[in-house]
């Protein structure tokens, strides 16, 4: 199921009125107040500010028009056209890049008190906290974290009463980094415009939350419900079957004999009705009898992939999922890593 941020993937119905023009600002209706959004450097001030000055020149830009409920605008020296729009709430920014470029914006944390990141089970830090300035934590640096390596493509500040969520669907070609700012933690979403990788639009949506840790948590799990993005587990069940199996299932990694016809009966006997076994995708794969005998069981078998790990076959490679064919390497590799919007974002389940 494809989800979507952008204007053009939802209704009519679901986007809100009154954008309006002063000056050099768009001003737009949000949950929570107004958003205006600066046209000469994407400044978003609003309850609380949402972003300051983007960390790249824009150049000067065009004249802002207003169409329906949205309104345009275009950085011309850049060869960036903007699209800003109200919808569930939010404040939603449409960019779309006109060759290789990158831009950093949304810049984010002035006037926090904590920062929420969904790195592993999720981070609320405190950005004044001396542990986290230090660039040797690993959290402050040049780089930045791609977003795609997040638990989830968020990441959210707490203000007090009131907060901020800023959500990116574009996640492939954007990373967010963070700086130590006066001993204070200020985090840059930057993103690379690229043809060739298919990230050639950038969208983030920003809310007004009450501040609550999770707050940014539920303003993404809310645009998934908006959106369809999440599925009981019955039905995900009615469209596979197997995925029952799952249900109380014990979850087990298999090597050396354990992998063999004989100990997949041993399990049955040992009166183990659901197993999800999976092995390393090695040069030792379960045997065809294995998988059959597993399968009768009642078993979920297979092999363990890194789909998104590979390697150059010409040199050392650390798995053999990770050596990907001659006529796949390096041509076709680099064409499937593309912008998927919130496409993969649908497998979270709830029962």
């Amino acid at each position: 199921m494809a989800l979507a941020l952008a204007a053009t993937g939802c209704s009519a119905g679901q986007s809100d009125s009154s954008i309006r023009v002063d000056g050099s600002s768009v001003i737009v209706p949000i949950d929570g107040g107004e958003a205006r959004v600066d046209v000469n450097d994407l400044t978003v001030r609003g309850p609380v500010e949402l972003s300051a000055a983007a960390a790249t020149d824009l150049g000067t830009p065009g004249e802002i028009s207003v169409d329906a409920d949205r309104a345009h605008w275009s950085y011309p020296e850049r060869g960036l056209d903007v699209t800003a729009t109200a919808r569930d709430g939010r404040l939603v920014v449409d960019m779309t890049g006109r060759g290789d470029q990158e831009l950093a914006w949304p810049v984010t944390g002035a006037g926090a008190r904590d920062l929420q990141l969904p790195r592993g089970e999720g981070l609320s830090i405190p950005v004044d906290d001396a542990f986290w300035n230090d660039p040797d934590t690993g959290l402050v640096g040049e780089e930045g974290e791609r977003l795609q390596d997040l638990t989830m493509p968020f990441w959210g500040y707490s203000a007090g009463a009131l907060g901020a969520s800023y959500l990116v669907p574009t996640d492939i070609g954007t990373t967010l980094g963070f700086s130590s700012v006066d001993g204070r933690l200020r985090g840059t979403s930057v993103h690379e415009f690229s043809e060739a990788r298919g990230t050639g639009t950038y969208t983030v949506a920003l809310s007004v939350t009450d501040g609550s840790p999770v707050a940014a948590a539920k303003d993404y799990r809310a645009l998934l419900l908006q959106q369809g993005g999440l599925r009981t587990l019955k039905q995900k069940i009615a469209e596979n079957p197997d995925t029952a199996k799952l249900v109380g299932a014990f979850h087990a990694y298999l090597w050396g004999d354990g992998r063999t016809p004989e100990s997949m009966r041993r399990l049955e006997e040992l009166g183990l009705s659901r197993m999800w076994l999976g092995y390393d995708s090695d040069e030792q794969p379960m045997s065809r009898e294995a998988v059959e005998t597993a399968t009768a069981a009642g078993y979920l078998v297979g092999p363990y992939d890194t789909f998104g790990n590979a390697q150059d076959p010409a040199g050392e490679v650390d798995n053999p999922s990770s050596r990907w064919p001659d006529g796949v390497w390096p041509g076709t590799a680099s064409s499937t890593r593309t912008a998927s919007g919130w496409a993969d974002l649908a497998a979270g389940a709830v029962i």
